[in-house]
């Protein structure tokens, strides 16, 4: 496991979502451009599916907003209470 800031160890669900948010963007990227080079039917179908997922995730998040704890109204509400 690779060493972090201050000589500690990463903690795996750090890593592991370090990988997600650097290694999946690149992957999907390839990906695309392979199947626009190689497969350009598949390359439409593919955008297109990517395209509503992410409306359909947009849409989804709008509707149920989804702020960390530490974000949401009620928190910050009375964190500032409580703090003056």
């Amino acid at each position: 496991m690779a060493a972090a800031a201050g000589g500690r160890r990463a903690h795996p669900p750090t890593t592991l979502n370090r990988i997600y948010v650097f290694g999946h963007r690149p992957v999907i990227a390839l990906t695309l451009i392979w199947l626009l080079t190689r497969h350009p039917v598949l390359y439409v179908r593919a955008a297109v599916a990517m395209l509503m997922s992410k409306t359909a995730s947009r849409i989804a998040f709008a509707a149920f907003p989804a702020a960390p704890q530490r974000q949401s109204p009620d928190t910050c509400r009375h964190r500032n209470a409580a703090h003056g």
